[in-house]
């Protein structure tokens, strides 16, 4: 085909109409606005899960303390002739917590990297194998050895 024919007749691409890209960008649109609207919606809920986590944290908090209240009230009304000495221990602090973290941490890597113990079947196949790359090895050798 020459060159009038490819640039008349050849097959071209068709371009899109203006309307057709009107409508697929206003379609668009509604999308990107849908998906904000959806984007708004998870924002809120998630603030208001944040609040009520709070909001369970700090009920929890206030039972354990007024748990421990009634605990030393309990133990000091039990034994009046006793003095009540109610010790607790000391609530760890959060550098020995993340000690304790990063320690389960390096424990769980380390036996993780640590090598699998060697069982039976894995050493009875490199034994097996070993046996038959020398065999293939012997046989190789001979033929050489034979064919000079």
């Amino acid at each position: 085909m020459n060159e009038s024919g490819a640039a008349s007749g050849g097959s071209h691409l068709e371009q899109p109409s203006v309307d057709h890209l009107q409508r697929e960008n206003a379609a668009l649109a509604d999308e990107l606005t849908a998906a904000r609207a959806d984007v708004e919606l998870l924002q809120t809920q998630l603030a208001e899960i944040g609040s009520l986590r709070r909001h369970v944290i700090r009920t929890l908090v206030d039972r354990l303390h007024a748990g421990d209240q009634q605990v030393r009230q309990a133990l000091a009304t039990a034994h009046p002739f006793e003095p009540a000495s109610v010790e607790t221990p000391p609530a760890p602090d959060a550098e020995s917590l993340l000690g304790a973290a990063a320690a389960a941490d390096r424990r769980s890597a380390d036996a993780y990297l640590a090598p699998a113990p060697r069982s039976r079947l894995l050493r009875w196949y490199e034994h097996t194998s070993r046996r038959a790359y020398g065999a293939a090895v012997d046989r190789y050798r001979r033929r050489r050895r034979n064919s000079r």
